[in-house]
């Protein structure tokens, strides 16, 4: 819990917590990196996380803060925004853009998509 409140505090920036071979969290990574978007990434399944299965105990801590209980789960300055189809959805509404200006996170104001949604897995039917 104490691992989980350090990295969702508002001077926290941009946090991912993710899976490492989540299609939905490479869906967020990749609209992040289009965006030059500084943020950091805390892969609650990675090896450095399973002796003592602190991993578990991320995702159970993640769960009781969040009520989330898919990944990724994305921290903005301590608030939940939530998954990537959330962050996609902010993005085009240009909520995110004003988010992450308000949370001094640096990234490319002048960055543009007609469709964030393109980000997503190949396999799911069109939105947006």
């Amino acid at each position: 819990e104490a691992y989980v409140a350090a990295r969702c505090t508002p001077q926290s920036g941009l946090v991912m917590f993710s899976l490492e071979y989540c299609e939905f969290c490479w869906t967020a990574k990749k609209l992040f990196d289009a965006m030059g978007a500084q943020y950091d990434v805390v892969a609650v399944d990675a090896a450095v996380h399973a002796e003592g299965n602190f991993g578990g105990a991320l995702r159970t801590a993640l769960t009781a803060r969040t009520g989330g209980k898919t990944f990724p789960q994305v921290v903005l300055a301590g608030e939940f925004l939530g998954g990537s189809t959330d962050a996609l959805d902010l993005f085009k509404k240009g909520e995110l853009q004003a988010k992450l200006k308000a949370a001094k996170v640096p990234f490319d104001e002048g960055y543009t998509n007609d469709n964030p949604y393109g980000f997503l897995p190949k396999w799911l039917h069109a939105r947006g």
